[in-house]
C-alpha cells in the first residue's frame, strides 16, 4: 500500500512538471530564467534522474537542456564534474552544453559586476576544462559546448572564434565554432536576419567559418521564405565554404520534415548540384533524425537507393544512430581553411 501511494505521488508530481514544461516550451514564448525557475522548483518534488528523464521524454530538448545545464551547475555548488556526471548526454548534450555556459559567466571568472570577462581571461581555462570533461564528453563535443561559453559572455563572434583556435585540431575547432554560432543564433538570429539581412552574420565568414555559421542560419532564412525553392536558389547564389554550408544548413533546417516523412530526405538533399553538397545536406538532416529515432533514420537513408551514387545511401547508413565524431567522412568539408 505504502509502494502503490509513493509510485502514485511520483507519476503525479511528473505530470504537473510536464504540463508546466511543455506550457513554457510549446507557447514559444519562454524565457531561459522561466525554464530555470521551473527546474530549481521541481528539484525540490523530484529525484534528479526522474527530472532528467522527464525532459526527455520531449526528444527535442536541446536548448531547453541548456537551462537544466545552468541549473545543475549551481545546485552541484559549482562543481563542474558533479555537473558533468549529472548531466550525462540528456538533451542531446544540450544539459552538458548549459553547465558551460553557465561556467563562463563572468561572475563565475572574476567578481560579479563586470558585464563580460575578456579573451585573456578565459583563454588559460578552456583547455584545463575539456581536459577535466574527457571522463564524459568526446573533445568535440566539450569544443562545441566551449564555444557556447565563449559567445555568451565574449558577445563577439571574432572574439570567440579566435578563442577557438586554442584547440590545435582543426576538426575540434571546428566544432568549437558550431557553438560559437549556434549561440550567436539562439540570442541574436532572428534580429540580425531582420536588420542586417539574410546572410549575416556569415558573409563576414563566407570561407573559413562558412559551415558552421549556415547551418544554424538557414533555418533563419527558411522563416522569410518558406519555399524551399527560394532558400536553395540563396544557397546556389553563394560559393565556397558559405555554399556548401547552405546545403548542410538546408539539411539541418529541414531534420523535422524528414523525421515526419522519412522519405523526403531525398528529395531535399537532391538539389545539391555536387557529391560534397549532397553529402553535406544528408549529414545536417540527419544528425538530430538519428539521435530522436534510428528507425526513421534507416528509413531516410533507404530512399536515397535510387539515387544515382550510391555512396550517398552507404554514407547514411553509416552515420545512422551515431553521434558526431572527429572520424565523420564529411568533417574534411566543413573545417577552417
Amino acid at each position: 500500500m505504502v509502494t502503490t501511494l509513493w509510485l502514485s505521488k511520483n507519476v503525479s508530481v511528473e505530470k504537473e512538471f510536464l504540463e508546466a514544461y511543455h506550457a513554457l516550451a510549446d507557447s514559444k514564448r519562454d524565457t531561459p530564467e522561466a525554464l530555470q525557475k521551473l527546474y530549481e522548483e521541481f528539484f525540490e518534488k523530484m529525484s534528479t534522474t526522474s527530472l532528467l528523464s522527464s525532459i526527455e521524454k520531449d526528444q527535442f530538448c536541446h536548448e531547453e537542456g541548456h537551462e537544466l545545464g545552468k541549473v545543475i551547475y549551481r545546485r552541484t555548488g559549482k562543481n563542474l564534474s558533479d555537473s558533468f556526471y549529472t548531466c550525462g548526454r540528456t538533451c542531446a548534450d544540450g544539459c552538458y552544453h548549459g553547465v558551460f555556459m553557465e561556467a563562463f559567466r563572468p561572475g563565475e571568472i572574476r567578481p560579479e559586476g563586470f558585464e563580460h570577462v575578456t579573451a585573456d581571461e578565459i583563454r588559460p581555462k578552456i583547455l584545463e576544462i575539456c581536459t577535466l570533461s574527457l571522463s564524459y564528453q568526446a573533445p568535440e563535443e566539450c569544443a562545441h559546448a566551449v564555444g557556447h561559453g565563449l559567445m555568451l559572455n565574449l558577445n563577439e563572434i571574432a572574439k570567440a572564434l579566435d578563442l577557438c583556435t586554442v584547440f590545435t585540431d582543426m576538426g575540434v575547432q571546428y566544432y568549437c565554432s558550431t557553438g560559437v554560432f549556434m549561440q550567436h543564433d539562439i540570442d541574436f538570429g532572428l534580429e540580425t536576419t531582420k536588420n542586417d539581412g539574410i546572410y549575416a552574420p556569415c558573409d563576414t565568414f563566407p570561407d573559413r567559418y562558412g559551415v558552421a555559421c549556415y547551418r544554424y542560419k538557414v533555418g533563419r532564412i527558411f522563416a522569410l521564405y518558406p519555399d524551399i525553392k527560394d532558400v536553395v536558389a540563396i544557397c546556389t547564389s553563394l560559393s565556397g565554404k558559405a555554399r556548401l554550408g547552405c546545403f548542410h544548413g538546408l539539411g539541418v533546417a529541414q531534420y523535422s520534415t524528414v523525421l515526419n516523412t522519412p522519405a523526403m530526405l531525398k528529395t531535399i538533399c537532391s538539389y545539391g548540384t555536387s557529391d560534397s553538397e549532397i553529402l553535406a545536406c544528408i549529414d545536417g538532416a540527419m544528425e538530430n533524425v538519428t539521435l530522436s529515432d534510428r528507425e526513421r533514420g534507416k528509413e531516410a537513408c533507404d530512399s536515397l537507393s535510387s539515387m544515382s551514387n550510391e555512396h550517398y545511401q552507404e554514407f547514411c547508413l553509416s552515420i545512422n544512430g551515431k553521434e558526431n565524431s572527429l572520424e565523420r567522412e564529411t568533417l574534411p568539408l566543413f573545417i577552417p581553411v
